[in-house]
C-alpha cells in the first residue's frame, strides 16, 4: 500500500510538469495589428478646432481650446474629468510623458506639468530655442521643436538641458516641420511638414532615418507613434488616418481609419488612443 501510495505521488508529480508549461494559443501580433476599434465619439462643444491634444497614461484625452485659455480633460466613459482656465492663451499641449499632461508656453518659455486631475504640479523654464511644440517621453525627457531654424532642444524634467542638435531636411528641400513624434524604445524621432510633403525620421541625437512622402495635416500633433513602433498620420484631405510600419525597404502603409477630416493624433503606451476630427474626439483600441 506504501508503495502504491508513492507511486501514484510520483505519477501526479510528473504529470503536473508535463503541463505546467502549457501556454494558451495568443493572437499573433501581425494579425493584432490590423485590428481598430472605435470605442467612444466624444462631442466637443467648440467651435473651432483644438489647439493640441494629449493623452494621460490611462488612454484619457487632454486638450486645449482653439484660443489657448481653457484645458480640459475626457474620459473613456465619455464624462468630463476635469475643466480649468489657464493664465496663458498660448499654453499647448505637448503629447507623451508618464502621468498627467506638459503644456508649453512659446512667449515666455515655460513648460507646466499637471497631473490627472488637472492640479499643477510643476513648472519649468529653459532657454535657448524659440520653441513652437514638442514632446515628452515616458521617463520625462522633454523634445522641443523650432521648426523654423530647424533645432531640436531635449531638456530634462527640471529644464536643464540635455542636448541639442539640427536638423537635417530632405536633400534639396527646404524643411520646416510643424509636428514632432516620439519612440524611444526604437531610438526614434519623426517630423513632419506639410508644406514640403514630407516625414523626416531621425535617431534621438538627430541622425537622419530616411523618409516618407506623405503629406500630413497641419496640426503640432498630426503623427504620433504606437507601442508597436507604427507611424500613424493625419490626412484630413482624405478623411483618414493612415497608419504606417517600418519594413526593411522603408515605411509603408498598413491600414487607414475612416473619419471625418482628422487633424491630430495622439497614442497611449497601451495599444488606445485619441483623434481629433471635425465636431469630436474618437477614442480608439487596437
Amino acid at each position: 500500500m506504501k508503495r502504491l501510495r508513492i507511486y501514484l505521488l510520483l505519477s501526479g508529480l510528473v504529470t503536473l510538469g508535463c503541463t505546467a508549461y502549457i501556454d494558451p494559443p495568443r493572437q499573433s501580433l501581425r494579425t493584432s495589428e490590423m485590428e481598430t476599434e472605435i470605442s467612444l465619439r466624444y462631442p466637443l462643444q467648440v467651435l473651432s478646432r483644438i489647439s493640441s491634444l494629449a493623452v494621460d497614461r490611462a488612454g484619457n484625452a487632454g486638450y486645449t481650446e482653439s484660443a489657448g485659455w481653457i484645458l480640459a480633460s475626457a474620459g473613456w466613459d465619455g464624462s468630463e474629468i476635469f475643466r480649468i482656465n489657464l493664465s496663458h492663451p498660448r499654453d499647448a499641449l505637448m503629447p507623451g510623458g508618464a502621468d498627467g499632461y506638459w503644456l508649453l508656453n512659446d512667449l515666455d518659455r515655460r513648460i507646466k506639468h499637471y497631473d490627472s486631475k488637472g492640479q499643477n504640479i510643476s513648472q519649468v523654464s529653459f532657454s535657448g530655442i524659440s520653441a513652437s511644440t514638442g514632446a515628452v517621453t515616458l521617463i520625462g525627457e522633454i523634445y522641443l521643436l523650432d521648426g523654423v531654424n530647424s533645432q531640436v532642444k531635449v531638456i530634462g524634467p527640471d529644464g536643464y538641458e540635455l542636448r541639442s542638435f539640427h536638423i537635417e531636411g530632405p536633400d534639396g528641400l527646404v524643411f520646416r516641420p510643424t509636428a514632432i513624434a516620439l519612440d524611444p524604445s526604437r531610438n526614434l524621432l519623426a517630423l513632419s511638414d506639410p508644406r514640403a510633403g514630407k516625414v523626416m525620421f531621425y535617431n534621438l541625437y538627430g541622425t537622419k532615418h530616411g523618409s516618407l512622402s506623405v503629406a500630413a495635416g497641419n496640426h503640432p500633433q498630426s503623427i504620433g507613434f504606437d507601442y508597436l513602433g507604427r507611424l500613424w498620420i493625419c490626412l484630413p484631405e482624405q478623411n483618414a488616418v493612415a497608419v504606417y510600419s517600418s519594413q526593411e525597404a522603408g515605411w509603408a502603409e498598413r491600414k487607414r481609419i475612416a473619419l471625418q477630416k482628422p487633424y491630430a493624433v495622439v497614442l497611449s503606451p497601451f495599444g488606445s488612443g485619441v483623434v481629433a476630427e471635425e465636431g469630436n474626439l474618437v477614442f480608439l483600441k487596437f
